[in-house]
């Protein structure tokens, strides 16, 4: 498996995508009419934990905040550099996403603050330590729950174009 489409293909069947194109006719509808209509979880490779790892995993489950917005609240509320906290792809602010980041050199006393820490519509949950953050090759892919509103066409059209 050396090709990028041998590989491309390999993440793609690992995240479910299966196919691309439809002959199906359009729905209308609206997307993003709230955030929790848009939910976003990222499916990634994580680093192998490691009890005496330098690099923090933790897991962010926010609704409307961008990646480096809350990277940035993050970094203020820790009193470090926001170089030091480290993500694998962004994600839209108008959703409910979960999200992985990773936060260099931490210590035990971080881990305890990242544990009471409050940020508006979000919920941190510390993972485990790593001896390395995340990078962009990290992400594999990105799993989508839509809801669609204000759909054109009755019930019983919508549900034979869907199915």
């Amino acid at each position: 498996m050396n090709s990028y489409t041998e590989i491309s293909k390999l993440g793609e069947e690992k995240v479910g995508i299966e196919e691309y194109i439809t002959k199906t006719p359009g729905i209308g509808g609206k997307i993003k009419s709230d955030p929790s209509f848009f939910k976003v979880t990222e499916v990634i490779d994580l680093p192998e934990f490691h009890e005496d790892g330098s690099y923090l995993i933790i897991l962010v489950e926010k609704t409307n905040w961008d990646t480096i917005n809350f990277a940035r609240i993050l970094s203020n509320r820790l009193g470090i550099s926001q170089k030091r906290i480290e993500y694998s792809g962004t994600k839209d602010k108008r959703a409910k996403t979960l999200q992985f980041y990773s936060i260099k050199r931490v210590d035990d006393g971080m881990i305890q603050r990242l544990k009471e820490l409050s940020i508006k519509d979000a919920e941190i949950k510390v993972l485990g330590k790593t001896r390395r953050g995340l990078k962009l090759g990290d992400l594999l892919g990105n799993f989508f729950e839509i809801r669609i509103t204000e759909i054109d066409g009755g019930e019983e059209e919508i549900s034979s174009t869907v199915e």
